[in-house]
């Protein structure tokens, strides 16, 4: 199936140099405004200007797609725990203000407060934070992930993480 993505707004290519980005690169997301993206047999094969693309696609059939605004790629995220009963907020805190790892243990949190409350938590209750967590995932645009378990540290936990991924 071929696809028309139309009335784009704006074409995040985030094309740019072929090293990192610093300094005022980091703004440069290679904006193409009022673009057109052809997709054949589920490739991109044509993007750009509309009045670019147009002419390389005149004689194709594809859907149309109304896009009507921004475009952009989605983002791979290969390594996330994404499993897991509750934030550690406040770990997140005592980190931000300078605490080392052993003294956010030494006051309860770390990855023995997360095992914990994987242990004391039903299924039902990790599905439903867990999907929280994945909504999230897309709404900041990432559409591929890879999720890891790790927080049950023993068999029948970590049997209760993969039977919610």
């Amino acid at each position: 199936m071929n696809l028309l993505l139309k009335n784009i707004k704006q074409l995040l290519t985030l094309k740019g140099p072929e090293c990192p980005r610093t300094g005022k690169e980091l703004s440069d997301i290679g904006i193409i405004k009022n673009a057109l993206l052809y997709i054949e047999s589920g490739r991109i094969k044509y993007f750009g200007k509309e009045s670019e693309v147009i002419e390389k696609i005149m004689d194709k059939k594809f859907e149309e797609i109304d896009a009507d605004g921004i475009v952009m790629p989605s983002f791979v995220d290969s390594h996330t725990h994404t499993i897991f009963a509750k934030p550690r907020l406040k770990d997140f805190q005592m980190r931000t203000s300078g605490m080392s790892y052993q003294e956010i243990k030494k006051n309860g949190g770390g990855i023995n407060r997360s095992v914990e409350d994987i242990r004391n938590s039903t299924k039902e209750e990790i599905i439903g934070f867990s999907l929280k967590n994945l909504k999230r995932f897309i709404e900041c645009g990432t559409l591929s992930l890879e999720i890891k378990s790790g927080y049950g540290l023993d068999f029948e936990n970590e049997v209760k993480i993969l039977e919610v991924i």
